[in-house]
């Protein structure tokens, strides 16, 4: 975006001329109080506009840029602040449903001629050159990363405390406007190559296409009426088609399972909020369950691979090639587990469950495969070669996706994107959501 070109060219000036006058049986004095607060309404709208679009162009081509980062200007702060002192007086004054309309038509307006000049309003993705994907992609970024986000937490700090925020929601349009936004730009992220979008740089944590997909349709399936503009089901298949072919954008495929096993998990922490929940349905919940299984025992298998082989393969074997492959299995062992214990999962049960599966693998091969190295080797020098009793294993094992250094931030920053509210689900299952009060 070109600042000055764009600042010059947009019609950031009165977006909305709604006649909030036509109430009978008021008095002349009830007209002006009203006229006043519509204006003063809409102004500080249209000043707030001014500098959400000055701030857009310093953004640049970030993936997914912070939009908390956005909000931390003081001109901006003070002009919510304003716009909340006034929303307030209006429905003091008994003009809520004045009040919704102009805040609505003024909103909507706003986020329609920023798409229109961000060039996505009636976006044709299949004219879009490959070599203008990358731009279009930052592009995308910068709606959804920043523009909706922001509006939605624009909605929350002007009508905190006032009891309207479902009210305005069953009015919003938008909400289908960044679902079928989300759905463009999974399209576009089906033409693109990895060398567009590194996945290392964003590790494989939850993806930002991940929070994104899944809360916007939290948020259309708070309003009954949106479900039916929508078919939920595809949109998140079409997400784990995407995710699936980010997976295996990974040089280490250890890491596109994880990848896959985090990203699961998240979508699957949200299909427990009800609506949703009543959507998809206990099938979707199985296969999924199911799918999360498979991807453990994935990703086991592969990281382990060298030890398992060793173990798997010692029934006949000479005393010097028993000594040998023990020294392998330590070997191997000792360089897994370092890499291992950087690992983390996303969600405390994920990492109870790949634990588990863990040592449900390895500890019984371990146990048979020392039995067979003291049979061969003989006792004494078996204990000479031994570094592991099968209780020194299973420590090792329960380091690994540790406490400390199991990561509750990403998990706890999803759970805050989410919006969902501690009753949502079961807070004995979800530990860390009770630490979250800020919705």
């Amino acid at each position: 975006m070109n600042p000055d070109a764009q600042q010059a060219d947009m019609d950031l000036g009165p977006v909305t001329h709604v006649n909030l006058l036509s109430q009978k049986g008021k008095s002349d004095s009830e007209y002006i109080s009203l006229d006043d607060c519509k204006n003063e309404l809409v102004e500080m709208s249209h000043k707030l506009n001014r500098v959400i679009w000055q701030q857009l162009p310093r953004i640049g081509s970030k993936v997914f840029p912070d939009s908390g980062n956005f909000d931390r200007n003081k001109e901006m702060t003070d002009i919510k602040n304003d716009l909340h002192k006034t929303v307030k007086k209006m429905l003091e004054d008994g003009f809520q449903t004045e009040c919704i309309k102009v805040y609505n038509i003024s909103r909507s307006k706003f986020l329609n001629k920023c798409l229109c000049r961000l060039g996505l309003q009636d976006l044709n993705l299949w004219d879009v050159e490959d070599e203008n994907v990358g731009n279009l992609i930052s592009t995308f970024h910068t709606a959804l990363g920043i523009l909706f986000p922001h509006e939605s937490r624009l909605l929350q700090h002007i009508f905190a405390g006032l009891n309207l925020e479902s009210s305005i929601l069953n009015m919003l349009e938008w909400k289908r406007v960044e679902i079928e936004l989300w759905v463009k730009f999974m399209v576009l992220q089906s033409r693109i190559r990895s060398n567009f979008l590194p996945e290392a740089s964003l590790g494989y944590g939850i993806h930002p296409l991940t929070r994104g997909v899944m809360n916007c349709i939290r948020r259309v399936c708070e309003v009954t009426d949106n479900i039916a503009y929508f078919d939920i089901h595809s949109i998140i298949q079409m997400l784990e088609s995407t995710l699936d072919a980010k997976s295996r954008n990974y040089i280490n495929p250890a890491f596109g399972y994880l990848f896959t096993l985090n990203n699961n998990r998240y979508m699957q922490f949200m299909a427990r909020y009800k609506p949703l929940r009543l959507i998809l349905g206990d099938d979707w919940r199985q296969i999924h369950k199911s799918k999360e299984r498979q991807n453990i025992r994935d990703y086991l298998r592969f990281i382990w691979n060298k030890v398992l082989n060793l173990m798997e393969n010692n029934e006949s074997m000479a005393a010097n090639v028993a000594v040998e492959s023990m020294r392998l299995f330590h070997l191997h062992f000792s360089d897994i587990c370092r890499v291992q214990f950087t690992c983390f999962s996303v969600e405390n049960k994920l990492k109870e469950r790949i634990r588990r599966s863990m040592k449900k693998m390895l500890l019984p091969l371990y146990e048979k495969f020392i039995v067979r190295f003291k049979d061969v080797v003989g006792e004494n020098v078996a204990n000479q070669h031994i570094k592991f009793g099968m209780s020194d294993l299973e420590d090792r094992l329960d380091g690994l996706f540790s406490e400390r250094q199991f990561l509750k931030e990403p998990w706890k920053r999803a759970v805050e994107a989410s919006g969902l509210r501690k009753r949502a689900v079961e807070p004995s299952r979800h530990p860390y959501i009770a630490d979250h009060n800020s919705h």
